[in-house]
């Protein structure tokens, strides 16, 4: 006696055959030959089905308090970015304040280093290393040297 195991997923309106697609028509074949059809649908050109469809009566309308909400949840963070960070509003100032534009070439060498550590990290094969850990510690260097050096 020959088992096959064909693993098979209900997700939404559609079933799934899980495997590659030789493995998969293969077992379909040894199905259809032991009296299992399973019918094959063709799906419209669109690839909607009609079970996915939201009908229009089932969506609610926003109240006028939550319009409001969901308008000053995208102003205010977009306001403050552009007041406090950017050269229309104080970004300057406030970035003069915390980095002197004295340590102007202390950040272009953070980024030297950063590229130059990313170069030894391609020359090592550093995808190829087995150790997890030292993968992630080398990667959380690189990208903090980066970012402090940006």
């Amino acid at each position: 006696a020959e088992v096959h195991v064909l693993r098979i997923a209900k997700t939404g309106p559609r079933w799934h055959i899980f495997g590659d697609t030789a493995g998969c028509i293969e077992k379909m074949n040894f199905l259809a030959d032991q009296g299992v059809f399973l019918e094959l649908v063709q799906g419209d050109a669109t690839g909607v089905d009609d079970d996915t469809l939201v009908n229009q009566s089932e969506l609610k309308v926003l109240t006028r308090n939550q319009k409001l909400l969901v308008f000053f949840s995208v102003l205010i963070p977009n306001a403050l970015t552009i007041i406090l960070w950017s050269a229309m509003g104080v970004g300057f100032s406030i970035f003069g304040t915390f980095f002197p534009s004295s340590n102007n070439m202390l950040g272009n060498l953070l980024v030297f280093l950063a590229t130059i550590i990313v170069l030894n990290m391609y020359l090592v094969d550093w995808h190829r290393w087995e150790s997890m850990a030292q993968r992630g510690i080398t990667l959380l260097v690189v990208i903090y040297v980066g970012c402090m050096g940006g």
